[in-house]
């Protein structure tokens, strides 16, 4: 592998470790709502705070799977530039 590519390579590992960090805090965003949402509903339960967490809950969980499939793109970016030495 020549220089050139594995500069590209390192700078998709830069790329997808920004994106990573700014789903991350998105995902802790929304876990917080979620929390804070269902202490509320355990006291004051409504339809609408339902139709809400189901709302997040949904987000939540497609953060959860866009984050693991860029772990796995990370991880096989990190074992092609480690294997050029």
């Amino acid at each position: 592998m020549g220089a050139d590519a594995k500069i590209t390579l390192v700078e998709q590992l830069g790329a997808l470790d920004a994106l990573l960090k700014d789903l991350e805090a998105q995902e802790r965003e929304i876990s917080s709502l979620r929390r804070k949402l269902h202490e509320r509903l355990a006291v004051f339960p409504s339809a609408h705070g339902n139709e809400k967490e189901r709302e997040l809950s949904s987000q939540r969980r497609a953060l959860h799977r866009e984050i693991d499939r860029l772990k796995v793109e990370r991880n096989l970016l990190r074992d092609d530039l480690s294997s050029t030495g």
